[in-house]
């Protein structure tokens, strides 16, 4: 058996190294740190958080105005988290079934817990912030509710 060393010149031709094929691990390094860098300074330059909103679909969706918590409360039909999961909102977890949370500018929340069966609203809630006043846009008037506030 030959040693790969002491090859003629004729099984050699066409088989000459370049630096690439000499370095190809040094060179997949760089490659792979230069990714790196790419991805994940920007993540600590923007922040962690502001880089998981950017990807998450749910920054997509329209903010909830007071005007739009008005008209679910008028509606005759029965609501369900899909008529408040349209705006923009958190989703959790709570005792009696899911909850979806919106903030409505500074100075409201909504809070809508929905059945785990159906998804139906089991409760709603608008809370003014800087009084801590409810009410039920189940049930209640929403719209004298917000007039009330605004006298306050």
């Amino acid at each position: 058996m030959r040693n790969q060393w002491n090859r003629t010149p004729k099984e050699v031709v066409g088989k000459t190294e370049s630096f690439g094929s000499r370095n190809v691990k040094t060179i997949t390094f760089l490659v792979v740190i230069a990714l790196f860098l790419c991805v994940f300074i920007p993540v600590g330059v923007i922040g962690i958080q502001d880089f998981i909103d950017f990807f998450d679909p749910a920054n997509k969706l329209p903010e909830m105005t007071l005007e739009d918590v008005a008209v679910l409360s008028e509606k005759d039909a029965v609501l369900f988290l899909e008529d408040v999961s349209r705006f923009r909102g958190k989703t959790g977890e709570w005792t009696i079934g899911l909850l979806y949370t919106v903030e409505i500018g500074e100075d409201y929340i909504l809070r809508a817990v929905a059945s785990h069966v159906d998804q139906r609203l089991e409760s709603c809630v608008l809370t003014n912030l800087k009084t801590g006043d409810e009410v039920d846009v189940l049930k209640d008037d929403v719209r004298a509710f917000l007039r009330e506030q605004e006298q306050k």
